[in-house]
């Protein structure tokens, strides 16, 4: 089997189609999860109340798409876990990539889970922030979650990105099979 590490153009292509799985699953969940993690961040944020920064226009506006909004990084981590847990989700098999270690042999299962934890670790941060109640949490989760994207972005054309390199592994082209 050659394989040959993946290019930007096909890891994007997975990236695109995982996010547009994830905009779907955060919309059929949006009734009830993202109505819970809507609630959740109203309260954890005081939106709305005397002395809140969360107040005007802007609070209204994610009030409008809130259960979708708030919903969204539950269902991206929903959608990004066979990632974390096979070494290819839904976009890295239908792009034909999948994650190895950097020797080219199959990653364990602890190599791609923890690559997994780092790459969504800002999301985990805000889904814990908005579960627990807790602003900072919720707060670091989206800075940590802007600082991967543009580890990702920075280090795209050279590769491997910062949480393969942390992990030990490579997201490598699989060939089309015959």
């Amino acid at each position: 089997m050659t394989e040959s590490k993946a290019g930007l153009g096909p890891r994007l292509l997975a990236t695109a189609i995982d996010v547009a799985l994830g905009v779907a699953v955060a919309l059929l969940l949006s009734t009830t999860t993202g109505t819970w993690f809507a609630r959740r961040a109203a309260a954890t944020l005081s939106i709305g109340s005397d002395g809140s920064l969360w107040r005007g226009p802007l609070p209204m506006l994610f009030g409008i798409f809130g259960t979708f909004l708030y919903g969204f990084p539950f269902a991206a981590l929903l959608v990004s876990l066979p990632e974390g847990l096979a070494g290819a989700g839904f976009g890295k098999r239908l792009a034909r990539v999948e994650v190895r270690l950097t020797s080219g042999s199959q990653a364990s299962l602890a190599s791609l889970f923890a690559r997994w934890l780092i790459k969504w670790s800002g999301f985990l941060l805000v889904v814990a922030g908005l579960s627990f109640g807790n602003a900072s949490f919720l707060g670091a989760g989206l800075v940590v979650a802007v600082l991967v994207l543009i580890c990702f972005l920075a280090s795209a054309a050279r590769r491997p990105s910062l949480h393969d390199r942390l992990a030990g592994t490579v997201a490598v082209r699989r060939p089309a099979s015959t």
